[in-house]
């Protein structure tokens, strides 16, 4: 959409976040703040990898190295993606 000429509010129109990746930026503020989410893995197994991809983009906090760690696990334990 960018290289289309689009602004951010018109990218955001026409595709908004999911609802996990509006989640992952309450994460990422949070994480940013050395807070370690406690409903971060009460979401549905789907959403690890969208929580994956934000927070790796976090601050170098203590409890992002925790949460990198504990979402790798729940990754690698995670069953295969369904094909679509």
């Amino acid at each position: 959409m960018r290289c289309n000429g689009k602004t951010p509010n018109e990218i955001n129109v026409l595709v908004p976040l999911t609802q996990f990746e509006r989640k992952a930026y309450e994460y990422l503020g949070m994480v940013n703040l050395d807070i370690v989410p406690q409903s971060l893995f009460s979401n549905p197994p789907e959403s690890l990898w969208t929580f994956w991809v934000y927070l790796q983009k976090a601050d170098d906090t203590k409890a992002k190295t925790v949460i990198m760690q504990a979402l790798q696990k729940a990754l690698n334990n995670a069953p295969a993606p369904k094909e679509m």
